[in-house]
């Protein structure tokens, strides 16, 4: 059994099984790499913004990627109703930025106060919200 491992770091296994009769031979090499969900991105900042966009920022996630590549950002927002409900507008490739405006979302609408979440994923899954 392995206790200690690390992520980010690369392992290579061969199995056995045993039972009353003996021991089978050795499976076929595995090869994989220890990972987990990535850090919390940085909270999402409006960097610009006009009557007719805002555009996003935020920072790496502090903790890291987990040991896996961070495949996108997803981008969650409250459609302007202050509820504290959040729905999934965009990802975004792994980018740290996002411009939202009618031609991503016609459910923008200037003039209304937006409040943004974003979460860093990787192969593991989605992190905290930020």
């Amino acid at each position: 059994m392995t206790t200690d491992i690390i992520s980010g770091s690369v392992y290579t296994f061969k199995v056995i099984a045993v039972n009353v009769v003996g021991s089978s031979s050795f499976s076929n090499i595995v090869t994989i790499i220890a990972a987990r969900l990535p850090g919390q991105p940085g909270v999402p900042f409006e960097y610009s913004s006009s009557t007719t966009y805002i555009e996003l920022r935020w920072t790496y996630p502090v903790l890291g990627n987990g040991g896996a590549n961070i495949t996108n950002y997803k981008v969650y927002w409250d459609l302007g109703h202050g509820d504290g409900l959040f729905v999934y507008l965009a990802s975004t490739n792994g980018y740290q930025t996002l411009t939202v405006n009618s031609a991503l979302s016609s459910q923008f609408i200037s003039g209304l106060s937006y409040t943004f979440r974003v979460t860093a994923v990787n192969a593991i899954g989605e992190s905290v919200y930020a």
